[in-house]
């Protein structure tokens, strides 16, 4: 059964765009079905008209899946229910636009490409860019595209605010390769290393984008730049029946695309939550959910029941975000569930309070008897590994002598199976030429002794005892010679003896 709104959601049929305010476990996804299922069963839309727009592969799929339940597959085949990306990317295909993504959703295909080509991005010499730094360039080349940035204008800023130390630049190209180590134990020429990247940016931007053309390839951002071209042009298409999810989330090339797109279009629904915007925090955020509203004088409609959370959690959160919330907005959230339990707020001013804090809250619950036992409780943190506070609550469990389990630690590299496989890779692909120095991964286990079982118990093949002692002797005289090779440099650049005895003490010398 639907609640009386989620019912008007479904059976919409106004000349004006219809806005639904969806918060945490309203039923957003059952009414996105249902209106689909309306479309098409009550209105009669042709099913190639329908152009659903999701956030994730995930949730394209589940609407697939969900939809297929009640309506034949071959109907729902002739719908396009996928993300903005994979919407921009057919279509470009089927205009002959474009035919290479490098991209996906853990940004690693995008990491590889600029890895392969940083130096023709201009990323050398002064410019170096470490491995590590790569994602700090694609977030900024995320924000140049998204936002429009004028290139030319940033990068004169940055010549006028950032200057490159003349010294540092001279200090770096008498050496081989990059002394980052060296450069990070100088302030000055720390400082310059960073401006001379952060100057490199915008410039490499322009690069990338050559490239992207050269190869015919696009990624997240410049396949929907490119679909808004193409849309300009020729603004006409075949989906006049629109319905957007997670609309708080839309960029400012996705809100182009979507006005376009509305032109033409017989229905347009937008769903979404304002409170959950992930732009909210850049200062060139725009609410598109009340410029939607104000410019074309959308039916907005609230799903308020929450079937999720208990009544003390839509309390609590209500108490914090209503107040900050817009007046177009008519979302008013209630319980649908008959339960209502303890909630508490702990304000800290440090982590060590915050850990005095919970652990002190979990004690009080165990002595009042609200927990039977300490693994009763759960603690969530949105990161693990990076999280500072978390080593002050386990003192605090320690020193109490109450035992805890920490979940959410095992990197998937560190499984025999993905060290089998990645050493199985390595040897396949790479180069002869290591002239660039080894990374950490090569030093520790990307080396013969690996197919031997010393640094980890290969999966994809046995070895004989005659083939395991070969490679071992392999690895040793490979082992041998660089470090003999690192005395022979080292005396010639200096005039003096290497104190170097171990093969992977060799390569803290960047020079």
């Amino acid at each position: 059964m639907l609640n009386e709104n989620q019912q008007k959601v479904v059976e919409y049929n106004g000349n004006k765009p219809l806005l639904v305010e969806a918060g945490p476990g309203s039923g957003k996804t059952r009414v996105i079905i249902e209106r689909v299922k309306f479309l098409i069963n009550e209105l009669k839309v042709n099913p190639s008209s329908l152009l659903v727009i999701t956030f994730t592969r995930k949730a394209a799929n589940e609407l697939k899946d969900r939809l297929s339940e009640d309506i034949p597959k071959n109907i729902i085949n002739e719908m396009q229910i996928s993300t903005i990306h994979s919407f921009c990317l057919d279509f470009l295909k089927k205009r002959g636009n474009v035919t290479n993504l490098i991209d996906d959703d853990s940004g690693e295909k995008r990491r590889l490409f600029i890895q392969k080509y940083k130096y023709k991005l201009g990323f050398k010499n002064e410019f170096y860019l470490a491995d590590y730094q790569i994602p700090s360039v694609i977030n900024k080349f995320d924000e140049y595209a998204t936002f429009k940035v004028d290139i030319d204008g940033l990068i004169d800023y940055i010549k006028q605010t950032r200057p490159i130390d003349k010294e540092y630049v001279d200090f770096v190209n008498s050496f081989k390769f990059f002394p980052s180590k060296k450069v990070r134990e100088n302030e000055k020429f720390k400082k310059s290393w960073y401006n001379a990247r952060f100057l490199q940016t915008p410039k490499a931007y322009v690069k990338y984008l050559e490239l992207l053309d050269l190869f015919n390839a696009v990624d997240y951002n410049t396949v929907q730049i490119k679909f808004l071209e193409s849309l300009k042009e020729n603004p006409e298409t075949q989906y006049t029946n629109i319905l957007v999810d997670e609309f708080q989330d839309t960029d400012p090339v996705q809100a182009e695309i979507f006005e376009i797109l509305l032109k033409n279009a017989e229905s347009f629904t937008a769903v979404g939550d304002v409170d959950q915007s992930i732009y909210s925090f850049r200062g060139s955020f725009r609410d598109y959910f009340e410029e939607f509203y104000n410019k074309y004088n959308a039916e907005l409609i609230s799903l308020n029941y929450n079937y999720r959370s208990t009544n003390n959690i839509i309390r609590t959160s209500e108490a914090f975000i209503k107040p900050q919330r817009k007046e177009y907005s008519k979302k008013y959230l209630v319980g649908a569930r008959n339960e209502d339990k303890a909630s508490y707020i702990l304000e800290s001013l440090d982590p060590q309070e915050e850990a005095q804090k919970i652990f002190n809250l979990i004690k009080d619950l165990k002595d009042n008897g609200k927990i039977r036992q300490y693994n009763d409780v759960a603690i969530l943190y949105r990161s693990i590994v990076s999280n500072k506070n978390i080593p002050f609550l386990i003192d605090e469990f320690k020193k109490n002598d109450i035992s805890y389990h920490i979940s959410g630690t095992e990197d998937l590299i560190e499984s025999d199976e993905v060290k089998s496989i990645l050493t199985l890779f390595y040897y396949i692909a790479c180069k002869l030429d290591h002239s660039y120095g080894m990374s950490n991964l090569e030093k520790e286990w990307l080396n013969l002794r690996a197919f031997c079982g010393i640094d980890f118990i290969p999966k994809f093949r046995k070895l004989s005892v005659e083939t395991k002692r070969y490679l071992m002797e392999l690895q040793e005289n490979f082992e041998n010679d660089v470090l003999k090779t690192e005395k022979e440099v080292y005396f010639e650049l200096t005039g003096k003896k290497s104190r170097k005895k171990k093969f992977n003490g060799v390569f803290t010398r960047n020079e």
